[in-house]
């Protein structure tokens, strides 16, 4: 959480003076002059709560599902060696499949910490 908050910040830093000139200083979430995107996973515009729910918990679902599968000390279908390489396709495939609607958030420290940092430097609550 804490890692992706600095690297939120050091995002802003860098690209502060190019976001002002593109914003006019006014942070936006959504429309054509939004920057928040560059920050954190934001949801489409047109996506329910309730779809965005269900998107997540079926992503975060799958990804379980292979980690423990593969895993399993009684499946000898994946060696050990490549286990970490299986879990990085399952992964990329996960964010092909679902990563349309919320932009592939499936780890919430990596999407909680930059979400604050926005809502700390003037983008409001819509964020969230």
């Amino acid at each position: 959480f804490l890692g992706a908050f600095i690297a939120a910040g050091l995002v802003f830093g860098t690209y502060f003076d190019a976001i002002s000139q593109f914003d006019h200083g006014v942070r936006q979430v959504t429309g054509i002059q939004a920057t928040a995107g560059i920050f954190g996973t934001l949801p489409a515009q047109g996506v329910s709560q309730t779809s965005l729910f269900f998107d997540q918990i079926l992503s975060t679902a799958l990804l379980l599902i292979g980690i423990c599968a593969l895993s399993n000390k009684r499946n000898k279908l994946v060696a050990n060696a490549l286990i970490p390489l299986a879990v990085g396709f399952i992964i990329v495939a996960i964010g092909v499949a679902f990563g349309y609607n919320c932009g592939f958030p499936i780890n919430p420290a990596r999407d909680f910490g930059p979400r604050l940092f926005t809502l700390c430097v003037g983008y409001g609550s819509e964020v969230f």
